[in-house]
């Protein structure tokens, strides 16, 4: 004898497969979300270990400066071969995220270009980032022993204004790449540069304490160095900061819920919310803004984050200049590496 479900059983049949369906495609979604993260994870840290491998080989070949030697009327002039440092902070109206441009000689590791009377033992590098966020460097081979040859300045002066082959792309995503420089000389070993010019750290004087290149026009150039001392301003120890997004498209990126002033979210002012980014560290930095217009964009540096997205910064952080966001911004988080080098003398 068959019997037939009755309507009571055939609903309930539905809700236990409708609860069924809903777990699965929760478990689903829960695993698919580990899974980007993790991957975003991996990523990120397998290209940011590749960056700083590049820079360090760099690193490691940097050239020490050259003494001053003196001429035939006993006057100090800037020796001729040493190493050679200039670094300058992106202040244009497309790049105002406090960028920088690092360049600096190094060894050759090529030791098939050297020619038989030592031309071209030496390299002139170049790393910057451009206002999309891709990673460049750049190599020069120096002809002759003089580092500090003023072609090769003026060349790498403008390199990051020109176009470059693909193959010097090193990664892309990039959201910032700044250099900071540590003087210990006197205070009064200056060089005044045409637009701007540099200071060493004076601790009397708290205009004075940042290190260079400093935003407002600073520049630090190593070479010539000036006559009068006996050894030029060559600096004791530099850091690079980098900020990859990693090359996912899956990498972090929310909005902001809010128009926001120019002191929006500083202490005695409401926090800033910002959607679409969960678990906010209680430290790190945020990005305002697009990639593609880095003229509009701010770094701030995040002091708290609260329930909801809220989080309390310093505004105008790594050298970016604070402005106006419209609700709607883009907020980019991205993980921030550094490299600490002391520099041969």
């Amino acid at each position: 004898m068959t019997k037939a479900f009755t309507l009571a059983e055939v609903l309930v049949s539905i809700g236990i497969l409708s609860v069924i369906s809903t777990v699965m495609l929760l478990s689903l979604s829960t695993a698919t979300r580990l899974y980007r993260v993790g991957e975003y994870s991996r990523a990120a840290n397998d290209e940011a270990v590749t960056v700083l491998s590049a820079l360090e080989a760099d690193f490691d070949r940097m050239l020490p400066p050259a003494l001053p030697v003196m001429d035939a009327n006993g006057v100090l002039q800037p020796g001729k071969g040493g190493g050679w440092i200039y670094a300058k902070v992106f202040k244009s109206g497309t790049d105002s995220l406090g960028n920088c441009l690092l360049a600096f000689t190094i060894r050759n590791p090529d030791r098939d270009q050297v020619t038989a009377d030592g031309k071209y033992a030496n390299l002139a590098v170049a790393w910057w980032v451009d206002k999309n966020g891709t990673l460049y460097r750049e190599a020069k081979l120096l002809p002759g022993d003089d580092a500090g040859d003023e072609n090769v300045k003026t060349g790498l002066r403008n390199i990051a204004e020109t176009s470059s082959p693909q193959d010097n792309i090193v990664t892309t995503n990039c959201l910032h790449f700044g250099a900071w420089i540590a003087i210990q000389e006197l205070a009064s070993m200056t060089k005044t540069e045409a637009d701007g010019g540099w200071e060493a750290p004076n601790t009397n004087d708290p205009t004075k304490t940042k290190l260079p290149p400093r935003m407002g026009g600073d520049v630090l150039d190593t070479a010539p160095p000036p006559p009068s001392l006996y050894y030029g301003p060559f600096p004791s120890a530099i850091r690079v900061s980098l900020c990859l997004a990693g090359p996912s498209r899956y990498r972090p990126l929310g909005k902001l819920r809010d128009d926001i002033d120019l002191t929006a979210g500083e202490p005695g002012k409401p926090p800033i919310r910002v959607s679409g980014l969960s678990n906010i560290p209680a430290q790190g930095f945020l990005l305002f803004g697009n990639l593609g217009n880095a003229a509009s964009g701010e770094w701030v540096k995040i002091k708290s984050a609260q329930a909801g997205g809220k989080v309390e910064v310093d505004r105008a952080a790594r050298r970016s200049t604070a402005k106006n966001h419209p609700a709607g911004t883009a907020v980019s988080f991205g993980t921030e590496w550094s490299l600490v080098r002391t520099i041969p003398k």
